[in-house]
């Protein structure tokens, strides 16, 4: 405290000595508070600049890193979507293949028919190969079943994860 009185005194008195030994005008009490005050006003104008300054460049920051954020939700969606593309894919290949095992186990059934004789043990295996043939096909529906299923699971995935970031990327844009 007194420190800062005798810089106070100090600043008014400085100025009343230079006057003085330069014959200048000398100011009077009134002229070296109100300079005083002035530069007081000055140094506060200029702390509140820092603060505006200090705040634009943290929401700068904020701007940038949202932006990222906005990059890195589509590219998790294009990733998604890729992922459920692909998984789609594999499906409907499987499902092919059950379909064209189904196609060659039945070629083969017939080609069976044709050589089985009236022998009883003939037509067991006949029947046997029939059986065999029906559950190939009910296994081949099954994949198919289960393809087109896992197939509207990854779309319905894809969307969900699609509109999540949607929301996020709208999320992040308000913000």
């Amino acid at each position: 405290w007194l420190l800062r009185r005798a810089h106070v005194r100090a600043q008014m008195v400085v100025p009343l000595i230079l006057a003085f030994v330069s014959n200048e005008h000398v100011p009077t009490a009134e002229e070296v508070m109100k300079a005083r005050e002035e530069t007081v006003d000055a140094k506060l104008r200029a702390e509140e600049l820092e603060t505006e300054i200090a705040r634009l460049k943290t929401r700068i920051q904020r701007t940038m890193a949202s932006e990222e954020e906005k990059k890195q939700a589509l590219n998790l969606v294009d990733q998604a979507r890729k992922e459920a593309d692909e998984k789609a894919k594999r499906a409907i290949e499987e499902a092919e293949k059950a379909r064209a095992e189904l196609e060659r186990t039945k070629a083969e059934t017939e080609k069976t028919r044709a050589a089985v004789s009236n022998d009883a043990a003939a037509r067991l295996a006949a029947e046997k190969a029939l059986l065999d043939v029906e559950n190939a096909r009910k296994a081949a529906e099954q994949a198919r079943y289960n393809a087109e299923r896992d197939l509207e699971r990854v779309k319905t995935d894809s969307s969900l994860i699609r509109q999540g970031a949607e929301k996020e990327i709208e999320r992040v844009t308000t913000e």
